[in-house]
C-alpha cells in the first residue's frame, strides 16, 4: 500500500485495481535493483547477498504471489487481457512500443496473474491453484519475454559497440578475419543472425555481412546484453518456486554466468 499511496501520490484504497499492479512491479524493481546492485559491485548473484536482502526478497515475492489470488476476479482478468493484449499488438487504451515494455516488469505480473485466470474459468478452485508454482505455464511465459527481451536488444544495437566487443578466447577464432560462413554457425546463431539481418533492412543499417560481424561476436554480445535480464529472472523464480539454486551462480565466474 506504500507503493500505491507513495507512487501515485493517493490515499490509501484497498480496493482499487491499480493496488494489485503496483505490488508487483515495485517487486520487479525491488528484485533488478538488488540484481543490478550485486552486478555492480562484482558479487556472485546468490553468494553474498545479506540475511536482509534475502528475507526481503522473499517476503516481497511470496506476499505478491500469494495477493494475487485475494484479489477480485473481474479485475485480475481485465489486467492480464490488457498486458498480454499490449505484447499481441492488439489496441488497448494505453499503446506502448514494444520496445518501450519493462520486459521483466510484465513477466512478474504475467505470472501472477496466469493461475489466477486459468482457475477462474473452472467451476470450483481452491486456492493453491491460483498461486504460481514453476510450472510448465511458467516457462512458457518466461520464454516468451525472453524473446521480446531479445528482440529489444536486437533493435536497439550499436554496430559501433558489437563490433568492439571483446569476445571470449575461445569463441575468438575467425573473428578477426571476417564473418565465417554462414554453415557452421549453430542453429540458435544463424536464427539470431537472421533476426538481426531482418531488422537491420527494415531499420536501414548494415547487415552483419556488411558490418563484418560474425556470428559468434553477435551471439556473445547479445547473451552479455540480456544477461541482467536472466539474473533477475533466476531470482525471482528462486524465492517464488523455493527451487535451489546451482553452485555455480554462488560463485563469480564465467560459468556462472552461462548457467544463468
Amino acid at each position: 500500500m506504500a507503493t500505491y499511496t507513495i507512487g501515485l501520490g493517493l490515499n490509501p484504497h484497498p480496493e482499487d485495481k491499480r493496488v494489485s499492479l503496483m505490488s508487483w512491479y515495485s517487486c520487479a524493481y525491488t528484485v533488478r535493483a538488488i540484481e543490478n546492485l550485486v552486478r555492480g559491485q562484482g558479487r556472485p548473484l546468490f553468494g553474498e547477498l545479506s540475511s536482509r536482502q534475502s528475507d526481503c526478497l522473499s517476503a516481497l515475492v511470496r506476499l505478491s504471489a500469494v495477493s494475487s489470488s485475494v484479489s477480485e476476479s473481474r479485475v485480475l482478468e481485465g489486467h492480464c487481457h490488457r498486458l498480454l493484449s499490449s505484447l499481441l499488438g492488439e489496441e488497448t487504451s494505453v499503446n506502448l512500443r514494444f520496445i518501450d515494455v519493462d520486459a521483466f516488469g510484465v513477466l512478474v505480473a504475467v505470472v501472477l496473474l496466469l493461475p489466477c485466470c486459468v482457475s477462474l474459468r473452472k467451476e470450483a478452485s481452491v486456492a493453491s491453484e491460483r498461486v504460481p508454482h514453476g510450472d510448465v505455464r511458467d516457462s512458457l511465459a518466461l520464454r516468451l519475454f525472453y524473446v521480446l527481451q531479445l528482440v529489444q536488444i536486437v533493435f536497439s544495437v550499436d554496430v559501433a559497440e558489437v563490433c568492439a566487443f571483446q569476445m571470449d578466447e575461445e569463441e575468438d577464432d575467425g573473428a578477426i578475419e571476417g564473418r565465417p560462413s554462414v554453415s557452421r554457425e549453430p542453429k540458435s546463431t544463424i536464427a539470431l543472425i537472421e533476426l538481426y539481418d531482418y531488422v537491420a533492412k527494415v531499420l536501414d543499417r548494415p547487415t552483419t555481412f556488411e558490418a563484418g560481424i560474425c556470428g559468434s561476436r553477435l551471439s556473445q554480445w547479445v547473451q552479455r546484453q540480456s544477461t541482467p535480464f536472466l539474473r533477475c529472472c533466476a531470482i525471482f523464480f528462486h524465492y517464488l518456486t523455493g527451487v535451489p539454486t546451482p553452485q555455480d551462480l554462488h560463485e563469480i565466474s564465467e560459468i556462472g554466468r552461462a548457467h544463468v
